[in-house]
């Protein structure tokens, strides 16, 4: 069968690709992987129309192997750890498509430990897919699993955020955006129990226009947020709450970047940044990079993808690391990317270093980097695409070892993404709008 599991989990447009029949296969394979009979897994999911099929197709896949639910009904997918250590359960489940549009949803897993599976633990459940169609391998009588609800301890999450960082938000003026997905339901709570002034925008609760025309994909609507609301910071979420894109009190936007920047120099003029180090990816800006590296910080690059970041930051002992677009690991905190938490540590920087965001980010300057999506028919064609390699290394001699361009498949969509970066903006434009036409696979 076809490679199901992508950068983060299994994912497609929902009934089409993503069927309750494939749903109901993985919970199946991942259960029999993660769990022994009679043990739990627990359950979350966004508020995107298709979530409340897919929870029902995976929940009872997971009870035909044999173990029960925990089903917490609408949460981050970053609340998945912390639930599955609140109940001593041996793994857990997100049902979301986390930035995508609404007709797309995924499906993701996490060990008892609260990390996302590795690779190699995907190709198993993918292999044990294959015999799934075997009923003698299913569960029955008593040994089928049971399913309870535990959505009383959502809040306790909320508790768990707030006290890793107990700050007093009085007299500060929040904006955020919760891209009408699951921080709608948490993201709140949260500040206003910290004593914050909320200013909340796109929380619509029926998931139908979750991440559309808002959140951190659309970064200019927070943005203009800010200035009508004149707020001291605007937080953008993505659908499932795991990543953020902030605005400082004039309406600039800083992406991930610039938050991992902000925190990283604060931690280090604190002595608290374990090995002096920082986690990122191969997309990095290198005006980025260089900013770390002129404060003393060391930057070790990864693949594209949190799960590689993750990987690397246990292996160098590492206790921040993450993406320009927002998902960042604070490690000495939690195991996962949190947009809530990731949003109370850079508060906590604003707050202790008393000065307003526009000029904390003054701590780097990016270089002009351009990205482009182009749709493709079968992104798998771009390795072997020789005219357009061939392309590439013309274009590569223009940017004068003053740049450079990364050209990639996307792991959850069917488009090529093209990145260009450069000290001239024009040229950046220019040689990624000529690469994009020669995308016709």
């Amino acid at each position: 069968m076809p490679k199901i599991f992508g950068t983060d989990g299994v994912r497609g447009i929902a009934n089409r690709e993503l069927t309750c029949e494939l749903a109901f296969k993985v919970g199946f394979a991942s259960a029999k992987k993660l769990a022994n009979i009679g043990e739990y897994i627990v359950i979350g999911k966004d508020n995107r129309p298709s979530s409340d099929m897919l929870e029902a197709a995976v929940t009872a896949g997971i009870c035909s192997a044999g173990i029960n639910v925990i089903k917490f009904g609408i949460v981050p997918s970053s609340a998945i750890p912390f639930l599955i250590k609140k109940t001593s359960a041996n793994g857990g489940v997100m049902i979301s498509a986390s930035h995508n549009s609404s007709e797309y949803n995924g499906i993701k897993f996490f060990t008892d430990h609260g990390f996302k599976l590795e690779e190699e633990t995907e190709a198993e459940i993918e292999k044990e897919i294959d015999s799934i169609n075997d009923t003698s391998l299913r569960s029955s009588g008593k040994d089928i699993g049971r399913v309870s609800n535990r959505c009383d301890l959502v809040d306790s999450y909320i508790d768990f955020l707030t006290n890793l960082y107990p700050l007093n938000l009085r007299g500060l003026k929040i904006a955020i955006d919760c891209a009408n997905g699951v921080a709608s339901f948490i993201a709140p709570e949260a500040y206003k129990k910290l004593g914050a002034t909320l200013s909340v925008h796109s929380n619509e609760e029926s998931g139908e226009n979750i991440n559309y025309m808002c959140g951190s994909t659309f970064p200019e609507n927070i943005s203009n947020i800010v200035k009508k609301t004149k707020s001291d910071i605007g937080i953008a979420f993505d659908g499932d709450g795991d990543r953020l894109i902030v605005s400082d009190e004039k309406g600039n936007i800083l992406d991930g970047e610039f938050i991992m920047a902000i925190i990283v120099n604060f931690l280090k003029n604190e002595e608290k940044l374990k090995n002096n180090l920082l986690v990122t990816t191969v997309m990095a800006n290198l005006g980025f990079v260089q900013a770390l590296k002129n404060l003393g910080i060391k930057v070790i690059t990864t693949d594209v993808g949190d799960r590689f970041v993750l990987i690397e930051m246990l292996k160098r002992g590492s206790i921040i690391g993450g993406e320009q677009s927002g998902h960042i690991i604070l490690l000495d905190k939690y195991t996962t990317g949190d947009g809530i938490l990731t949003s109370l540590a850079l508060l906590n920087v604003l707050i202790k270093q008393k000065q307003p965001l526009s000029e904390l980010s003054k701590v780097m300057k990016k270089y002009p980097q351009v990205l482009i999506n182009v749709e493709a028919k079968d992104k798998s064609k771009l390795s072997s695409a020789k005219h357009f390699w061939e392309k590439v290394k013309e274009l590569e001699k223009k940017l004068n070892g003053n740049g450079r361009i990364f050209v990639r498949p996307s792991g959850t969509e069917s488009v090529i993404r093209i990145m260009v970066e450069s000290t001239s903006e024009k040229l950046a434009n220019s040689i990624a709008k000529q690469l994009a036409l020669l995308i016709n696979f």
